[in-house]
């Protein structure tokens, strides 16, 4: 059975929104999620308390990642920023950091997301995360939980609604591209 994609193009304002629909079912929009809380003075400092083993928290680099993601501020669901800590080439492990409280969410939906390199390009096959600081949507793209090279996980695009102290999984679309999935 052939799925085929359907693009909209509706204009927004100045610029352009974009509605997909693949098989029926609608393709989620940073702006069908809005943000529930903003962030309204400083932010706390990055709770990063742990075991000297427990990982990532132990770790001096992701540690690193939290304190200067931090320091940006929001980026992400209006009260948090998101943290991307490197875990190879084209590869990233993410936290969540609740900049109310200084909580760091850890416990992801996946465990690492490879973009992959393209050598004919001589860029990233696929696009990594899309977040926005106004929303609650998370636009996950690649081969998630994958070792590097080809093979391993089939590439997906994935949307996720953040809830406050976890992501829930709202739908996702399997991608083609090269390595022969």
């Amino acid at each position: 059975m052939k799925t085929s994609i359907w693009l909209i193009l509706l204009l927004h304002g100045s610029g352009f929104a974009v509605a997909l629909q693949q098989g029926g079912r609608t393709i989620p929009e940073f702006a069908d999620f809005p943000v529930r809380a903003s962030l309204e003075g400083a932010a706390a400092a990055p709770r990063l308390e742990s075991r000297q083993d427990e990982w990532p928290k132990a770790d001096p680099k992701f540690r690193k990642a939290v304190t200067l993601a931090v320091g940006h501020g929001v980026d992400f669901g209006g009260a948090f920023t998101l943290v991307g800590t490197s875990c190879g080439t084209d590869c990233v492990f993410i936290a969540v950091v609740d900049l109310r409280t200084g909580e760091v969410h850890t416990k992801m939906p996946f465990f690492s997301l490879l973009r992959d390199w393209d050598p004919k390009t001589g860029r990233a096959t696929w696009a990594g995360l899309e977040f926005r600081p106004d929303s609650r949507l998370l636009i996950a793209e690649g081969r998630f939980d994958a070792t590097s090279g080809v093979g391993g996980s089939r590439p997906e695009r994935r949307y996720y609604e953040w809830t406050g102290d976890r992501f829930r999984l709202l739908t996702s679309i399997a991608l083609r591209g090269w390595g022969s999935w």
